[in-house]
């Protein structure tokens, strides 16, 4: 797998990416900005440290630009293309989630993807304030244990994506095989 990019190799889509990310954040409530900013200084290094890289287009495609309030990682060896993807809530909320997958590099067809989650009998998860909770209890604390806990987590994650292993905190297997149609639809 590839190394990690330093300033000055990252691919200038990934460089404008993070300026609109960084725009994007500046518009977010505190509480979203303090957990975007963790994410970027703490998550995003560590999974660069693991051969991923920052970039500004999904699959390399110039059409498919990654989404200001988005992170999108990438490493490819040659024969798997794979991704980790950081959504923030599309309301600006201080929460986000966080999106594995391994595809083949030649086809672009997902070998496996899934959802880091909080237990593993979840298809999702997101991380950060609960949806019930008003935004004024939301702290930095919290933000910040949360992005150690996702820390914590990313072993497993990588572990995932290099060979599929659910461990505790990757979502359930969504299952599409053998499902049938219902009347022409």
């Amino acid at each position: 797998m590839s190394a990690p990019a330093t300033a000055s190799q990252e691919d200038p889509a990934a460089r404008r990416h993070r300026e609109r990310h960084v725009r994007w954040r500046s518009l977010t409530p505190s509480v979203t900005r303090v957990l975007s900013s963790l994410v970027n200084e703490l998550l995003v290094p560590a999974f660069e440290s693991r051969g991923f890289r920052y970039v500004g287009f999904h699959l390399g495609d110039a059409n498919d630009s990654v989404s200001g309030s988005d992170i999108h990682l990438e490493r490819q060896d040659g024969k798997y293309l794979d991704s980790v993807t950081l959504n923030f809530e599309k309301y600006k909320s201080p929460r986000f989630q966080v999106h594995l997958s391994r595809r083949s590099a030649s086809t672009h067809e997902f070998i496996h993807s899934g959802n880091l989650v909080a237990k593993r009998t979840q298809y999702y998860h997101f991380w950060g304030k609960p949806w019930w909770l008003p935004t004024k209890f939301w702290s930095e604390a919290a933000a910040t244990r949360t992005v150690k806990k996702i820390g914590g987590c990313l072993d497993q994650a990588v572990r995932f994506i290099e060979d599929g292993s659910r461990g505790a905190n990757i979502s359930k297997e969504v299952v599409t095989s053998g499902l049938k149609s219902r009347g022409g639809v």
